[in-house]
């Protein structure tokens, strides 16, 4: 999987799981 924020390729690992819990947050300002 590629890193929006910073451009690299990650396997599902912690770096995954921060990128995933800042999405959800981003996914609860917008509505």
């Amino acid at each position: 999987m590629e890193c929006p924020a910073c451009r690299r390729i990650y396997w599902r690992g912690t770096h995954w799981q921060a990128m995933t819990r800042t999405l959800e947050k981003f996914k609860q300002c917008w509505r």
